[in-house]
């Protein structure tokens, strides 16, 4: 289970070239999963989540929650693989360190000029534990 927020969000204007910064929006990720092996020591692991959207758009208008994606998460060893409707994603992991790296293809545009656009992310993730307790595989 996880949760993220949208700190900075822009929006390009089209006639100046410029960003301007949406400061009423509010947009969030909520993302349920569950892993699934036979053994804890399994070396294979798979790992189907939902992840769904919780929006405000204007300051009137009422908290909307809606699906936003299905992701599926493979495991080998250290080895993550996985994808989603909007690209793949590749990593690496250990029992407290985890890189990802996630993209996503398509074409977008507005008023009718359609162009190439790709989207990359890269995510560190690195748990703190004491020495009692165990840590585990998560995604």
């Amino acid at each position: 289970m996880g949760y993220s927020v949208v700190l900075f969000n822009y929006l390009k204007n089209p006639a100046t070239n410029s960003f301007l910064n949406v400061k009423e929006n509010f947009q969030s990720f909520l993302q349920l999963g569950y892993t699934f092996q036979r053994r804890s020591t399994s070396k294979f692991t798979f790992t189907p989540q939902l992840l769904l959207s919780i929006s405000k758009f204007h300051s009137t208008a009422p908290l909307r929650l809606q699906f936003e994606d299905i992701i599926i998460n493979f495991r080998y060893q250290q080895f993550i693989w996985g994808g989603n409707n909007r690209g793949i994603h590749l990593g690496w992991q250990t029992d407290q360190l985890r890189i990802l790296f996630t993209n996503s293809l398509g074409i977008g545009g507005g008023s009718g000029t359609n162009h190439f656009r790709y989207i990359g992310n890269l995510s560190v993730r690195y748990i703190l534990s004491s020495k009692n307790q165990r840590v585990g595989r998560s995604w």
